[in-house]
């Protein structure tokens, strides 16, 4: 009497990608980069995936995914210590048994322990260049955490050449595992208002009728807000006080702090309707910032015909190609004589949003995704190559 044995199918092979670290709601150039990338991963229908995500994702997630496609712990992703702890006890147990080819998480932790391919995302190294940013206690946890989990990795995506060139420098072992995942341009602005809601913003904010460059910047030092303060002065010596600066973002918890000459409107945070008119009647965009990793505001500006004005830094020669005009960060001088120059110039306006838009073309979500699943899949094939070698060589 023979014994029907029944066969067990094993479930689907789906990537890991653990975006417990990703807070919606914050929207920081990781959280706004992850979001278009999921955003992107459900538009294109791609069910090799299965995401990981905290409670506050749930909302944004489930919009755009069918729920056999991601699973939610209950936690917050506020506590960076608990997030970690979560993640190196789930996040094995749930590679296995989905038998994931490859495990990818928003934000390091060491990986040690799982039994497939892991990679992480590190946007920039901004601990090492600008430690004064963070507390000594903090700066030494986070060094060693970094330095930690590095290793434990199979891959590095990261967000331009020149990260993927500091992290190089810095980590020379992990050089041949670093892969280029770039942001997009996709400006996430609401539709332009009617005419008489636009004037109305423009009134109310003392900006109707008149010349302005907008600058969105956060707080931080290294994003350089003070020298905004600086820049508006130096207008004014110039005998330009009819050229108005705006600032938006988190920079007013500086800006507020110092002395601001009448033609600097410190706005600090507003609403997207306020700052799709800003953005749409600003005459150039302008970004001091000392250090990042990529700088979306940038290509974001360009996509929507925004001449731009940034600092001569090598990422953002690399990202804003020629549809920018660069400036000294740390020159007032430079920034006034360059706001004037653009202001002035309908010619140097037209080629800086022709140039602009042409380079913007280079920078789209939907290119950004075709950039991680190849380098997901080049990270899956090299694991397979190598165990067909050790196989074939016994």
């Amino acid at each position: 009497m023979s014994r029907h044995t029944e066969t067990v199918v094993p479930p689907p092979r789906k990537i890991i990608l653990d975006c417990l670290g990703v807070r919606i709601g914050e929207q920081r150039g990781a959280e706004r980069f992850i979001c278009s990338l999921i955003a992107e991963l459900a538009a294109a229908k791609n069910e090799d995936f299965l995401l990981l995500i905290n409670t506050s994702c749930v909302e944004f997630v489930q919009t755009l995914l069918p729920r056999s496609q991601y699973v939610v712990l209950p936690i917050s992703g506020k506590s960076r210590a608990l997030r970690m702890l979560v993640q190196m006890i789930v996040g094995p147990i749930l590679a296995t048994r989905h038998r994931a080819p490859l495990y990818v998480s928003t934000h390091l932790f060491p990986t040690f322990g799982f039994g497939c391919p892991t990679a992480g995302f590190l946007h920039d190294l901004m601990l090492y260049h600008f430690p004064s940013e963070f507390r000594p206690g903090v700066w030494r946890v986070r060094d060693k955490l970094l330095k930690l989990s590095i290793p434990s990795l199979s891959a590095i995506f990261t967000v331009s050449r020149f990260c993927a060139e500091d992290i190089a420098q810095k980590f020379p072992k992990q050089a041949d595992s670093i892969f280029i995942v770039h942001n997009g341009s996709h400006p996430s602005l609401v539709p332009l208002p009617p005419q008489h809601r636009v004037q109305e913003v423009l009134e109310h904010l003392g900006l109707l009728d008149k010349k302005f460059v907008l600058s969105v910047l956060g707080g931080g030092k290294y994003k350089n807000p003070g020298v905004l303060v600086d820049a508006s002065k130096a207008l004014l010596e110039s005998g330009r006080g009819d050229v108005q600066l705006v600032a938006v973002g988190d920079c007013i918890r500086v800006l507020r702090e110092m002395s601001c000459p009448e033609n600097l409107h410190v706005l600090g945070f507003v609403s997207d309707e306020v700052l799709t008119v800003l953005y749409s009647h600003a005459s150039a965009l302008v970004f001091p910032s000392l250090f990042e990793g990529f700088g979306i505001p940038i290509i974001e500006a360009q996509a929507i015909s925004l001449p731009v004005i940034c600092s001569d830094i090598p990422v953002f020669r690399e990202v804003g190609g020629e549809g920018s005009v660069y400036v000294d960060p740390r020159s007032p001088k430079s920034i006034a004589n360059a706001v004037i120059t653009v202001v002035d110039s309908s010619e140097l306006q037209q080629r800086l949003i022709h140039k602009g838009l042409e380079n913007a073309r280079r920078y789209t979500w939907r290119h950004s995704m075709e950039m991680f699943l190849s380098a997901c899949e080049f990270v899956i094939g090299r694991k397979e190559r190598k165990k067909l070698l050790r196989t074939t060589s016994v």
